[in-house]
């Protein structure tokens, strides 16, 4: 009860909402967080199966549903990372585990409305699929406002330190993507280096 309780002071007074977040410090309970997650899982998947085809970004048939949701939950956990590690060195208050849970409360926009969007989408038709863009941006202002709102009111940090500091974290999440595929990269060619090696190896035995 007290994670919904929590969540509807979010939406409707997310300073103070936030600010909840930190004062349970002491006595943080980790399930409204979990539970958040699960809920942007379910809402992802009534995103890809149940939006009317025409206004739907997929299809469902040939979507890796593993893939999307990657692509939902690693900007989510590198941002959580990114954010955390900036407001460290930026002398922030928040502690790694309220930063997750501060991500998740955040995403309330997304859990709330994406069922309701999939479902209006079916009574628009493609001709209305400028409505429908409208609305998807309304829900992904509404994210990102609460992420603002949170790393200002958890790290007690003025607006334009606020916005040097979301600016410097998504530059972050940008440069941990890069690392990440580099190194993906990196180790592809190391593996195929090795197996050349033991195949010349395994030649020069045959002969």
């Amino acid at each position: 009860m007290d994670g919904l309780k929590t969540a509807l002071i979010i939406l409707f007074h997310p300073i103070r909402g936030f600010r909840v977040i930190k004062e349970k410090r002491e006595n943080f309970d980790y399930t409204p967080t979990i539970v958040l997650f699960f809920l942007i899982i379910l809402a992802r998947l009534v995103d890809i199966y149940f939006t009317h085809y025409p206004l739907s970004m997929l299809n469902p048939r040939e979507t890796n549903i593993w893939t999307e949701l990657a692509r939902m939950f690693i900007p989510l956990l590198t941002w959580t990372i990114a954010c955390y590690s900036m407001t460290t060195i930026m002398e922030g208050k928040t502690m790694l585990k309220e930063q997750l849970a501060s991500t998740a409360y955040s995403m309330l926009p997304y859990i709330i409305l994406t069922p309701i969007l999939a479902l209006l989408s079916h009574f628009m038709s493609a001709k209305d699929s400028g409505l429908f863009a409208r609305l998807q941006f309304i829900k992904w202002a509404w994210i990102i406002i609460l992420f603002f709102i949170s790393t200002s009111t958890m790290n007690e940090y003025k607006f334009w330190k606020t916005l040097g500091v979301c600016l410097l974290s998504g530059l972050s999440v940008i440069i941990i993507w890069l690392l990440i595929a580099l190194f993906y990269s990196l180790g592809d060619q190391i593996v195929v280096f090795v197996k050349e090696i033991i195949s010349e190896i395994k030649l020069l035995y045959m002969r």
